[in-house]
């Protein structure tokens, strides 16, 4: 599962659906030993929220923040293997902003195993 999209650009609290799991791609990512890989074109974005929707209702919101010293441009979060998602599916990810960005971006995210 992947997503590519360009930005224009990224107001403070933007949400951004950057994977979808549903229709017929749907995979069954319960219980998988998985994680986001996100790629960020503007390697000046450091500080943002990934979150992750499941079936069964649970929200996992994470905070992404990265020090001035490091480039960034590319994130990894691993899919929570915490009891309040065991046996969920996977429904979406998102990334919230929490600084604006006035020039346009790309927004890569892929699901890998």
């Amino acid at each position: 599962m992947a997503n590519t999209q360009q930005r224009p650009s990224l107001k403070v609290n933007d949400r951004i659906e950057l994977l979808s799991n549903a229709g017929d791609k749907r995979q069954d990512l319960r219980n998988a030993k998985a994680f986001i890989d996100l790629k960020i074109s503007d390697k000046s974005v450091k500080d943002f929220y990934l979150i992750t929707y499941y079936d069964n209702g649970a929200r996992d919101k994470v905070w992404m923040r990265r020090q001035a010293a490091v480039t960034g441009g590319q994130y990894y979060l691993e899919l929570s293997p915490s009891a309040d998602y065991k046996d969920a599916n996977l429904l979406s990810v998102f990334l919230e902003t929490t600084a604006p960005l006035a020039s346009p971006t790309s927004l890569e995210a892929k699901i890998c195993r």
